[in-house]
């Protein structure tokens, strides 16, 4: 219970075990809907100095980094975004003699990263250019 800050211990003074109170933390801090995505980008890309010393600043951002754990979580999430519509850019693009290993890859899950999709495609080209000199 002091480990947490003020707003947090308040809301768990009744949990009788530690695996109650984590469980507790997970549901409510888990970056599940959109309106805490919006306000946890916010809170990173908003934070302005505003006349602050570099150290509180700096402790401004740290806090955001470090002591949220929905941070985390909204990285990952972004984060995945990000290697999900590279893939999927990647993928439109594709002529259409690899529309079947288009398919293939987009039934996967979770999608594969844009640099496996190349490694593998590349293989594939690899192959097609053999059984051509073979031909």
């Amino acid at each position: 219970m002091g480990s947490v800050s003020t707003g947090i211990h308040d809301s768990i003074p009744y949990m009788s075990s530690a695996k109650d109170v984590w469980k507790h933390l997970e549901r409510m801090y888990a970056v599940v809907n959109g309106a805490r995505k919006y306000k946890l980008a916010r809170d990173l890309y908003y934070t302005q100095q505003n006349a602050r010393s570099i150290n509180e600043y700096y402790i401004a951002y740290h806090k955001l980094w470090e002591m949220t754990p929905e941070v985390n979580a909204l990285l990952k999430a972004l984060n995945q975004q990000k290697e999900e519509r590279r893939l999927l850019q990647f993928l439109t693009g594709l002529d259409d003699e690899y529309a079947q290993q288009r398919s293939q890859f987009l039934m996967h899950s979770p999608l594969p990263t844009a640099e496996y999709v190349c490694a593998t495609l590349q293989q594939e080209e690899t192959q097609r250019e053999i059984q051509k000199d073979v031909n």
